[in-house]
């Protein structure tokens, strides 16, 4: 499919979609993946996964359902999707609508870029999260039983054990 070529002609967009998206200006499938929406969230400030509140939403959510991102280059992406593995980057319009266009083409990228996102979503998951803080735990406790903790072992340093 053709950058010019009528919304009509889209996979799954019948003639009332048609006509809704035209009352908005979109004719053609530039238009369409180069419209803006009237809302933006602000997503210049990441927050660690735990901070996020119920319902809220996130990247990790669309990357766990296995979509890959396509972001623009911004810090708070960074990280979280790292370019041509688990996603897309983009700087300007143009890379915006080529890579866009390389979605919609290349269904064999998307699924290998599916596969990454699930992975990276693993590893910003909750259980994930759950695992670190017992492994941290754990190895205190450890340290404790064993009396190796951080303070111990600066006092046998000083006295030369």
């Amino acid at each position: 499919m053709e950058l010019n070529e009528d919304v009509k002609y889209i996979k799954g967009v019948g003639p009332n979609r048609v006509k809704l998206l035209n009352k908005i200006g979109i004719f053609t499938l530039k238009d369409l993946i180069t419209y803006y929406p009237r809302d933006y969230e602000d997503r210049s400030k990441p927050k660690n996964l735990y901070e996020c509140v119920d319902g809220e939403e996130v990247l990790i959510e669309a990357m766990a359902a296995g979509v890959p991102p396509l972001c623009i280059d911004d810090e708070s992406f960074r990280g979280t999707v790292t370019d041509e593995l688990n996603g897309r980057v983009f700087k300007n319009q143009e890379e915006y609508v080529n890579q866009v266009t390389e979605f919609y083409e290349n269904k064999k990228m998307i699924d290998t870029y599916s596969k990454q996102a699930r992975v990276q979503a693993e590893h910003c998951s909750s259980r994930s999260y759950a695992s670190s803080v017992l492994e941290v735990y754990q190895r205190a406790l450890k340290e404790k039983k064993e009396k190796t903790g951080l303070f111990t072992k600066i006092a046998n340093f000083f006295k030369g054990e």
